[in-house]
């Protein structure tokens, strides 16, 4: 059995030691390691949540209510907003041979 996990590690700095007969050891310092494994980073629904969005799905506007949701703030540029929208949720999922997940 094989497992794969995958970590984002930011800050690395790295320190070259020389030891005995001029080997090098290398040792990676990091300032955050964070766990990206699905499980991990898996979110939690209630049931209020599932029925919110499926409330949502069924309305016919739900493109539109998504692309005014998106930046509230911002006035106008519905186009760019609804665009936004699409570039978030669209996409084709792509599971690798090595684990690894990809959208887009």
């Amino acid at each position: 059995m094989r497992f794969l996990t995958h970590l984002l590690i930011q800050d690395v700095f790295t320190v070259v030691v020389l030891t005995e007969f001029f080997l090098c050891r290398t040792i990676l310092i990091a300032n955050n390691i964070a766990l990206l494994n699905k499980e991990a980073n898996a979110p939690i629904y209630t049931k209020q949540d599932l029925d919110n969005i499926k409330n949502i799905a069924r309305r016919d506007d739900a493109f539109d209510l998504l692309a005014r949701s998106l930046a509230p703030s911002i006035y106008g540029h519905a186009w760019i907003k609804k665009a936004v929208v699409l570039l978030m949720l669209g996409g084709v999922e792509k599971n690798l041979k090595n684990g690894t997940h990809l959208r887009g």
